[in-house]
C-alpha cells in the first residue's frame, strides 16, 4: 500500500479495478456541507460493489492541500452521518437516534434480501408549511413570532465594487494550436462602501493592492456587522434580545455586489483569497470554474476559519435581475439616465500604461479605435468622450475645494489621465447603488429580505408567497375553523396498551422511575379524556388522522397521570425543540396551510408515515425535470399600459414595441395572469376551469398501494399526484 499511487475517484472503471485489486467493495461517504456549530455533516456517496462474499470498506472523501481527493477509511459510520444503512442492500437508511427509526431498521434488516433498486430513500422529516418569508429569514420568524416585526431591520448596507483591467501583451506564444494574444489582468479595483464613502487601489499602490482592498472591505464589514445590534427594545426581556442579536450577527456576513462578476471580475482575485489573514469558505460557495455566483470569504483565527467570524459574500448583481447592461439596469431599475462612460481600453498595456495614464490631456479620438470589437468613434462619440473627461475634471476640482488647505495643498496638481481612470472605475460602483437600493425598497414592501436571498428565482418565490401569508396572524384562532367531517379518534385498549409501552421504553432510557406511570388501569380515564377534549397546543379536537400522543408537563419527570397532557404528535414533536412563541407559531402556520390550502413538504403528516411520504417522494423527484430557473414578469394596469404590436427593425430583429392605443380592460384566463389568485385559492368570477378556484401544490393527504398477487408495487401516482394538486379540503 505505500507504494499504491491511488486511483481517479471520478472514474468507475479506475475505482472497479481498486475494488478487485484489494478485494473489497467500496462505500464512500461524501462532505454535505456544515450545521450551524460549523460540524461538518457527511452523507452517503457511490457504493461500488464488486463481489457480494468480499468485504465493504467505509470510506470518506475529503480535499486535501495538496489539490488531492483523500480516502480515509471510517470505522462507525453511524457516528460519521448519524444514520444507520443497510449493508444486505445500500438502500435503506434510518436515523435511529429515534428510538422509533432504530425498530423500523431493525425490522429492515430482518426481511431484507438483498438490493432492490439503484435509488437511496431519502430520510424525510416530518411534513412542514413551505413559507420563503420566514424559512429563509429566522431573525424575522422569530420577531414575528414574537410580535416585534415593527422593530425588524432588513438589509440596506452592501458593498459594490468594480475591477479595471489592462492588457499583458508580453506573453508566450501559447501551443501549436493556440495563439495568445494577451492576458487580462487587474489594474484598478473601486467599491462603494455606502452612498457617500468609496475606496480606490491600483498598481501604484503595490503589487498586493489587491490584498489591501479586500483588507478594506473586511475594516468597513466589522462596523456594518456593528450597525445591525439592536438596542434594548422596551418591554423585551434580556434573554429574548441576546437572542435576537445573536440571530442578527450570525447570518452569512455583508454582501458585495459587482456587476457581471461572476464570469468576470472574481476570477480576477481568486489567488488573494487564501492568505493567512482570510481564506475561501467552502460551504458558502456556489460556482464552477469560471462562474462564482456565490463566493464566501472569512476571517480567520488562530490560523483558521471558524464558525461565526465575519464573512464577506460576494454576489453578482445579475442574480438578482434578469442579463442585461449596466446601463440599461440602471435606467430601469435606479431611474439613472445618461450613464454612459468613455475609456480607451486599447490605448495601452502593462509596459504603456504608466506613460499614457500619466498624460493631462484627453484621450484622442484615435486611440478610442477597438481592434478587438473592430470599431472606430464617430465624431459625435468623442464628443460625449470629451464631455465625460470634463465632468471628471469638475468632480475632481470639487473635491479638492472641499479639502481643508493642508490636504488642498498635497493633492493640487494636474489631472492626469489616472485621475480620470479613478473617476470611471468608482462611477461605476456609485451606477449600481441606485437600482440596488430601489430593489430593496420594492422587496420589503412584501416583507422580501432581499439580500438575505441569493437569486432572482429565490426572491420571486418569496415575493409571490408572501401574497399567500399576507394575513396570517400569529394570534388568530384557526383551531375553529379546521374541517370537521373526519371521523373522531377513539382509542382502543390494544392501542393504550401500545402507548403505555412506548413511554415506560422511554422513561426507562432517561433513568426516569416508571412506578407511577399511565397504565392499563387509566384506560377509561384517558379514552374519555380523548373523546372530549382535544390538543392543549393547537386546541384541534382528535380525529381518525389527527391522533393524540402524551405531552408531560414537566420534562424532567415521568410519564404519570399528573404529568401529562393530551396533545397531538405534530404539537409534541414541536414542543421539545424551541420556546413556547416559536411553538405557537409553527402550530398555527400547520393550520394555516390546511384552511388555505397552501403548500407543505412532503413528510410525515397527520394519517401519512414517514415511509409512505418517502415513497412518495421518491416517485414524484424522479419525475420532476430539472433546469435553469425562469422568472417571467407582466404588468398591465387598464387606463395605464399601452398594447404592444409586433414590428421588424431595420436589423432585421423583430420588435415589440408600444401602439398609441391604452388597454381598456385586463382579463387573466390563464395560470400566469392568475397567479396571485391562485397562491390564496381566492374564487375569481372569471376563472370557468375550477369552479372559479385554482389551487396549488398543497400537501400530501393519502397514499394508495396498488398490490397484485405475487408482490407490492409502487404508488399509483396519478392519485396521488391529484390529491397533491388539490391540495386539503
Amino acid at each position: 500500500m505505500a507504494k499504491y499511487k491511488g486511483f481517479n475517484y471520478a472514474s468507475r472503471d479506475e475505482v472497479m479495478s481498486a475494488c478487485n485489486e484489494f478485494h473489497c467493495n467500496i462505500q464512500f461517504y461524501v462532505l454535505k456541507g456544515a450545521d450551524t456549530k460549523g460540524i461538518e455533516i457527511y452523507g452517503l456517496g457511490d457504493y461500488f460493489e464488486a463481489n457480494k462474499e468480499w468485504k465493504t470498506l467505509n470510506m470518506k472523501i475529503t480535499n486535501g492541500s495538496d489539490n488531492m481527493v483523500h480516502a480515509t477509511f471510517v470505522g462507525d459510520t453511524e457516528k460519521l452521518i448519524h444514520l444507520a444503512v443497510c449493508e444486505k442492500c445500500h438502500n435503506f437508511c434510518k436515523d435511529i437516534r429515534r428510538y422509533e427509526n432504530k425498530i423500523s431498521f431493525d425490522e429492515h434488516v430482518a426481511i431484507c434480501t438483498g438490493p432492490q433498486s439503484n435509488e437511496l430513500h431519502v430520510a424525510l422529516t416530518d411534513s412542514v408549511p413551505y413559507c420563503p418569508i420566514f424559512d429563509k429569514n429566522p431573525l424575522y420568524a422569530y420577531m414575528f413570532a414574537k410580535g416585534l416585526t415593527k422593530y425588524y431591520k432588513h438589509i440596506t448596507d452592501y458593498i459594490t465594487f468594480d475591477f479595471e483591467t489592462v492588457e499583458d501583451r508580453a506573453v508566450d506564444e501559447g501551443t501549436t494550436k493556440t495563439k495568445i494574444l494577451a492576458r487580462i489582468c487587474p489594474h484598478t479595483v473601486a467599491a462603494s462602501l455606502d452612498s457617500k464613502t468609496e475606496i480606490y487601489f491600483d498598481v501604484r499602490d503595490g503589487s498586493d493592492f489587491i490584498h489591501q482592498f479586500i483588507a478594506a472591505l473586511f475594516e468597513h464589514a466589522r462596523r456594518v456587522i456593528g450597525r445591525s445590534q439592536y438596542a434594548p427594545i422596551p418591554g423585551v426581556d434580556e434573554r429574548t434580545m441576546e437572542h435576537i442579536n445573536y440571530l442578527a450577527t450570525s447570518q452569512p456576513g455583508v454582501t458585495v455586489l459587482g456587476f457581471n462578476s461572476a464570469k468576470f471580475d472574481m476570477n480576477l482575485f481568486l489567488n488573494e483569497l487564501d492568505c493567512e489573514e482570510w481564506t475561501v469558505d467552502p460551504h458558502g460557495c456556489l460556482c464552477t470554474d469560471v462562474n462564482m455566483k456565490m463566493l464566501q470569504v472569512g476571517e480567520k483565527v488562530g490560523g483558521k476559519l471558524e464558525k461565526g467570524t465575519l464573512r464577506l459574500v460576494f454576489k453578482d448583481f445579475i442574480n438578482f435581475v434578469s442579463p442585461g447592461t449596466l446601463e440599461s439596469h440602471a435606467k430601469d431599475f435606479g431611474g439613472v439616465a445618461n450613464t454612459k462612460s468613455h475609456m480607451a481600453y486599447e490605448a495601452y498595456d502593462t509596459e504603456t500604461a504608466d506613460d499614457v495614464l500619466s498624460l493631462t490631456y484627453p484621450f484622442s479620438k484615435d486611440e478610442f479605435t477597438s481592434i478587438l470589437k473592430k470599431k472606430k468613434y464617430s465624431d459625435a462619440e468623442y464628443v460625449e468622450a470629451l464631455q465625460c473627461w470634463y465632468k471628471a475634471i469638475h468632480h475632481f476640482s470639487c473635491q479638492l475645494i472641499r479639502m481643508d488647505a493642508t490636504a488642498r495643498a498635497a493633492a493640487d496638481r494636474l489631472f492626469t489621465r489616472w485621475d480620470y481612470l479613478r473617476h470611471y472605475n468608482i462611477r461605476d460602483t456609485q451606477i449600481m447603488r441606485p437600482m440596488i437600493d430601489n430593489l430593496i425598497a420594492n422587496m420589503w414592501a412584501d416583507k422580501v429580505d432581499m439580500l438575505r436571498n441569493f437569486s432572482l428565482a429565490a426572491n420571486a418565490s418569496a415575493l409571490k408567497y408572501s401574497m399567500a401569508w399576507e394575513d396570517f396572524d400569529v394570534n388568530a384562532d384557526y383551531s375553529s375553523q379546521m374541517p370537521d367531517n373526519i371521523p373522531l379518534f377513539e382509542l382502543s385498549l390494544v392501542a393504550w396498551i401500545k402507548m403505555c409501552s412506548g413511554y415506560r421504553t422511554q422513561d426507562r432510557k432517561k433513568k426516569r422511575s416508571v412506578s407511577d406511570n399511565v397504565s392499563v388501569q387509566h384506560y377509561e380515564e384517558f379514552r374519555n379524556m380523548f373523546r372530549e377534549s382535544g390538543c392543549h397546543l393547537c386546541s384541534r379536537r382528535f380525529t381518525s388522522i389527527h391522533k393524540p400522543t402524551l405531552d408531560r408537563i414537566d420534562n424532567d419527570l415521568p410519564h404519570t397521570v399528573a404529568n401529562v397532557r393530551p396533545c397531538c404528535e405534530l404539537c409534541n414533536k414541536s414542543r421539545s425543540n424551541g420556546d413556547a412563541d416559536e411553538v405557537r407559531m409553527l402550530i398555527k402556520k400547520r393550520q394555516f396551510v390546511v384552511l388555505r390550502r397552501l403548500p407543505t413538504t412532503v413528510g410525515a403528516c397527520d394519517g401519512i408515515t414517514a415511509e409512505q411520504a418517502v415513497l412518495v417522494h421518491d416517485r414524484i423527484r424522479g419525475a420532476i425535470a430539472g433546469g435553469m430557473a425562469q422568472v417571467w414578469h407582466r404588468y398591465n394596469v387598464a387606463g395605464e399600459t399601452k398594447i404592444n404590436h409586433l414590428s421588424v427593425a431595420a436589423d432585421g430583429k423583430v420588435e415589440s414595441t408600444d401602439s398609441e392605443h391604452v388597454m381598456t380592460n385586463v382579463i387573466g384566463t390563464d395560470w400566469n395572469s392568475l397567479y396571485p389568485f391562485s397562491m390564496g385559492s381566492i374564487r375569481t368570477p372569471w376563472n370557468p376551469y375550477d369552479n372559479g378556484v385554482m389551487y396549488m401544490p398543497a400537501n400530501l393527504m393519502d397514499n394508495d398501494v396498488v398490490r397484485s398477487s405475487s408482490r407490492s408495487t409502487d404508488v399509483d401516482i396519478r392519485r396521488t399526484t391529484a390529491r397533491l394538486l388539490m391540495g386539503t379540503s
